[in-house]
């Protein structure tokens, strides 16, 4: 990623921001991503928060989720064993942009039958977090 990130009110992404979403996306963590890039983390991690505040969303799978419907950044994954109807839905919870607090309330689940069907999730088709998650179940067709 060459070049700096650019400061202003602008209300559509830079290239260097969509690229950021689609690293983050594939899997990559903003801290590794900020050694490789030779970016300070709180750069990355404030790039990160002036797309939340673009896509009026508060999580990081939201934010892949808006990055992948909305900018058309590219995701691909190879084929995998599909996500039971349950997980998918908690799934597309996260891609909202919905807290774990208003997943469980909604889906009437604990905290922790929420978390182990997460952590399962990511599990079965390989993602390194939940926005890598909701990036794997988009590319697959799996959520909308």
């Amino acid at each position: 990623m060459n070049g700096t990130l650019q400061r202003g009110p602008r209300t559509q992404p830079t290239a260097k921001e969509c690229q950021l979403l689609q690293a983050v996306g594939s899997g990559a963590r903003v801290r590794d991503l900020s050694v490789e890039w030779g970016f300070n983390y709180y750069t990355l991690t404030d790039r990160l928060r002036r797309l939340k505040r673009i896509s009026g969303l508060r999580t990081m799978s939201g934010l892949v989720y808006w990055g992948l419907t909305n900018l058309h950044i590219h995701y691909s994954s190879v084929g995998l064993t599909r996500l039971d109807d349950r997980k998918l839905e908690i799934v597309e919870q996260l891609a909202l942009g919905k807290s774990d607090a208003e997943i469980c309330k909604k889906l009437y689940l604990s905290q922790d039958g929420f978390e182990r069907r997460v952590r399962d999730a990511r599990f079965k088709v390989g993602a390194v977090h939940r926005p890598h998650l909701v990036a794997i179940c988009w590319s697959e067709d799996w959520i909308a």
